[in-house]
């Protein structure tokens, strides 16, 4: 079984300097890429915290 990993794409930096994070595991480029999960850590997390709370 192949276990998704949150990573920071290194490859998309934006104009502040900042990397979206992706759902990434060893096939995801056969599937069309990784999954984005936010445009930058600090979205991803309170997205996440929002979340958590309700």
């Amino acid at each position: 079984m192949t276990h998704k990993r949150l990573v920071m794409d290194s490859s998309e930096r934006n104009e502040d300097g900042e990397y979206p994070v992706v759902a990434w595991d060893p096939g995801a480029e056969a599937r069309g890429g990784a999954e984005r999960l936010g445009d930058d850590f600090g979205t991803y997390a309170l997205r996440r915290c929002q979340t958590g709370l309700s």
